[in-house]
């Protein structure tokens, strides 16, 4: 919905009250399904959906099955505090794909997206993993899994730098992570610029032209920049000037470099949580890429006009092995293949699904 008051969180039923970071995919079939159920929406948002459900569970369960059966109704990444009328001593919050954490403190616990919005009262944290929640008192915090069965979670102790996180003279901390962006924008980029290879850079190219510019920042990678009008012809002269200087036709072949060719039962959860530890990826640090063979197509729907969502397997008989796969911007939507005698793919969590594996095919 438009930025205004009534889209703003938190959004509020009679009975429940909800914080949303994230994105709710399903929003307009639950929300028709709970306009059914005879409730009425202010906002034209997607979180307030997540209100009315929680609301509509709470009257068949308390709060931890309402919670379970919300989460396991929800389809999206989201990160949610939680708080309820006729319990004002708890909050809950859970997590899926955005960033969740509880903080401790004497006589008082905390909910938090990040360890940073929380160092400033504690340095006991606990992360929430994907499909998890919390229930939050001053005195306790349990944690459940997708479930709604307890678990137990580890406390990390934050080491104790003297960094400074608070706002200082802003008015508020997005206010401070705006102003502080080009200062973040050279750290992050001055680590990750390739000094070696002749891969082409797109900041190194605009820093060539920075006389021309009002602003700009962004990696080797992509870019944004502000230039005014009457410098659009120099700086477009500028740019070719240093790709001419810089570069040779070879630097703009397209090519693939294949890590390993695996068997499509080794593409699982494990491997890619693995693979996970190698973040962050860039220009030095590429993401990894693997082949499959002899792969067939189980099922697929077009996305959009153009990209496919699959679940593959080996094609061979009694294959119980099934992956999930996306192929962006295919070429032809009405020429689809049922059989792949090799794919090339990067290997993902899967975000909406705990402990699940997805591929990414790649075009070569």
């Amino acid at each position: 919905g438009i930025p205004n008051t009534i889209n703003a969180h938190p959004h509020s039923s009679e009975a429940v009250s909800v914080v949303h970071n994230g994105i709710i995919e399903n929003s307009t079939i639950l929300k028709k399904y709970l306009i059914g159920k005879g409730h009425k929406f202010k906002s034209q948002t997607d979180s307030e959906v997540i209100v009315h459900l929680i609301t509509e569970n709470l009257k068949t369960g308390e709060i931890q099955e309402a919670i379970t059966k919300t989460l396991k109704q929800l389809h999206g990444s989201f990160a949610l505090g939680v708080i309820f009328k006729n319990k004002s001593d708890l909050i809950v919050g859970a997590r899926r794909g955005s960033p969740l954490a509880v903080g401790y403190g004497p006589n008082e616990n905390y909910l938090g997206s990040d360890s940073y919005a929380l160092k400033s009262m504690t340095n006991k944290i606990t992360y929430l993993d994907d499909g998890e929640f919390c229930i939050v008192k001053k005195d306790e915090v349990h944690f459940f899994n997708e479930e709604g069965k307890k678990i137990n979670k580890k406390v990390l102790e934050l080491s104790s730098d003297e960094e400074n996180y608070d706002k200082g003279d802003f008015k508020h901390f997005m206010a401070k992570e705006i102003e502080e962006q080009p200062t973040t924008l050279k750290n992050c980029i001055n680590e990750y610029i390739d000094k070696i290879n002749n891969d082409i850079n797109i900041y190194k190219a605009l820093l060539d032209s920075e006389n021309l510019l009002e602003k700009f920042g962004g990696h080797a990678m992509a870019s944004g920049l502000t230039v005014k009008k009457d410098n659009l012809q120099l700086l477009n002269q500028n740019l070719n000037r240093h790709m001419e200087k810089t570069y040779s036709k070879k630097d703009f072949q397209k090519s693939m470099i294949v890590d390993a060719v695996l068997d499509l039962d080794d593409v699982n959860f494990n491997l890619a949580k693995e693979i996970d530890r190698l973040r962050p990826f860039g220009v030095a640090n590429r993401e990894p890429i693997f082949i499959c063979e002899n792969v067939r197509v189980v099922s697929s729907y077009i996305m959009g006009n153009y990209h496919r969502k699959m679940v593959l397997e080996k094609a061979v008989p009694l294959c119980r092995h099934q992956v999930e796969a996306f192929h962006f911007n295919i070429s032809d939507p009405d020429d689809l293949a049922e059989y792949y005698p090799k794919i090339a793919f990067k290997l993902k969590i899967n975000k909406f699904k705990a402990t699940a594996a997805q591929i990414i095919i790649e075009d070569f």
